[in-house]
């Protein structure tokens, strides 16, 4: 086990579940496969584990996403420097006593993992003008999307997934076989 303090709050540990002394510690967090990435919290039983691809950028970003709570709040002010904060970025325009926002909020504790959520502060006199809305701001791609009819939850998992994948996937082992399937369809 290694152990690195960089900052005096923060404290980094590095695991190697093959050593004998660390492999009951490992059995007990339930770690099945090399690398595991997880963020522990002081004062908190709950874990945020890293699903995404072993490179740096895709961690740094999973690791400046926990720094921020899971819906920010933005408004006319910082919503321009909010979008540039992440690859992916939602920004919802929704009415505080909307129901949307409560499928928008648990969309942004499903996945704060990887893309970033706030929602837009407005007056109530502000917000009778504007129409319910989510915009996805993709900024490896340059893109924007919309989606203004949020009639369900599943509509709006519907659109993060669309808005989230890259023009250009990246190929993997577990993505390989759907390659195959639209260049060879059965």
């Amino acid at each position: 086990m290694q152990k690195t303090d960089t900052t005096g709050e923060d404290t980094i540990i590095s695991v190697d579940c093959s050593a004998e002394i660390s492999k009951q510690l490992c059995e007990e967090e339930k770690v099945r496969s090399f690398p595991t990435i997880r963020l522990y919290r002081r004062g908190s039983s709950k874990v945020q584990r890293y699903r995404g691809p072993y490179k740096a950028a895709a961690i740094l970003g999973f690791l400046r996403r926990s720094l921020h709570p899971i819906l920010s709040k933005v408004d006319d002010k910082n919503i321009t420097s909010f979008i540039s904060v992440d690859d992916v970025v939602f920004v919802g325009h929704i009415a505080p006593d909307d129901k949307a926002l409560d499928w928008f909020h648990a969309a942004a504790v499903r996945y704060h993992d990887r893309f970033s959520f706030a929602v837009v502060v407005e007056s109530n006199r502000v917000a009778t003008h504007h129409s319910l809305s989510v915009t996805c701001y993709d900024n490896l791609d340059d893109l924007q999307h919309s989606i203004t009819e949020l009639e369900s939850r599943e509509s709006l998992e519907s659109f993060i997934k669309l808005c989230s994948t890259p023009l250009i996937p990246e190929m993997t082992r577990r993505n390989e076989l759907s390659f195959y399937e639209v260049l060879y369809p059965a």
